[in-house]
């Protein structure tokens, strides 16, 4: 039975729901309506299409597939039965008192007939209106001071390890330690062995990078977990950023390599670089010409920058074992 709901402001203006096609974000209203007072429903698309949008031409499983991979839904099964869970319903709607209760069960209820297997949780990755977080455990409400000072206590802590395989230990000592200081064990050990280190570790930074740009994330474990479950898109200014860190570690890399080669190797690759300049740069050849000697080049900015540029691709050939 369809019922009234309240519909914010707010909702326009959402930037992450505008990407979605026009009939999905109605569709998405429509689910307002069909779902019960906890905001779930059964998840049968042909259904939910005859009840909203019987007139259009369209494929609702697939808009319930955008919306769940936003995370505005969640889709889940129990037992045979599979059913929607509209993100922070009740946080939004309210139920008229004589609404009947929910007869439909909540997603991964620790119960015997429930699939926790097929019940998938998501949530947009900024977004401060679905922090809340449907796991029967019990989440650690941590602030963004405390966040940020136990995530730079295990990164502190990996570095100052000088052997390689103790190095390794505490590293993964500190993450659990984090994770802990944001969630059960319970959770913590879940979550590691399902998706691996690298993977949690990787929406650790992007829960770091959000807070410290500002965004208020009420409740920074359960939001950690559904970016692992979900595996979040990570922003690009955090992608640019390790991007450039790799690279600068990279360089460091190739240049320490330099330093500790032989005269003879380095005039090798020196000549080699210089022979691939003359062919791919011209212009920046000719610096070299006119000057006539290799040190008073490399005052030359243009020629320098060409120079390691090359050098560095000769070095990370030879790195991989590749001839020059």
């Amino acid at each position: 039975m369809a019922r009234k709901r309240l519909i914010s402001p707010g909702f326009f203006l959402n930037d992450e729901l505008a990407e979605l096609p026009p009939l999905c974000r109605l569709l998405f209203i429509g689910l307002w309506t069909i779902a019960d007072r906890e905001g779930r429903l059964e998840d049968r698309p042909r259904r939910i299409k005859a009840a909203i949008l019987p007139y259009d031409d369209c494929d609702v499983d697939e808009f319930l597939e955008m919306l769940y991979k936003k995370g505005f839904i969640i889709r889940y099964q129990v037992d045979e039965n599979h059913y929607i869970q509209i993100s922070n319903f009740t946080k939004h709607q309210n139920p008229h008192i004589r609404e009947p209760a929910s007869t439909i069960p909540a997603p991964c209820m620790n119960s015997a007939n429930t699939s926790n297997k097929k019940c998938k949780h998501s949530s947009g990755p900024a977004d401060t209106d679905t922090d809340t977080d449907t796991d029967t455990d019990t989440d650690t409400t941590t602030d963004t001071d405390t966040v940020t000072e136990a995530w730079n206590a295990q990164t502190v802590q990996s570095r100052d390890c000088s052997e390689e395989n103790e190095t390794v230990a505490v590293a993964v000592t500190g993450v659990v330690s984090f994770l802990n200081s944001l969630m059960t064990e319970k959770q913590t050990r879940r979550l590691l062995q399902t998706f691996g280190e690298t993977k949690v570790k990787e929406q650790i930074e992007h829960l770091k990078f959000l807070l410290a740009n500002g965004y208020e994330i009420k409740n920074p474990g359960g939001w950690l977990r559904k970016a692992v479950e979900s595996d979040y898109k990570l922003p690009k200014d955090l992608i640019d950023t390790k991007k450039k860190k790799k690279e600068i570690e990279r360089r460091k890399q190739l240049e320490e390599m330099w330093s500790l080669m032989p005269d003879t190797e380095q005039t090798e690759i020196r000549d080699i670089a210089l022979t691939r300049m003359k062919r791919a740069s011209p212009i920046i050849y000719e610096i070299y010409k006119k000057i006539g000697n290799f040190e008073d080049a490399m005052e030359e900015p243009a020629f320098m920058d060409v120079f390691i540029r090359l050098r560095n691709e000769i070095l990370t050939e030879k790195l991989k074992g590749e001839p020059p």
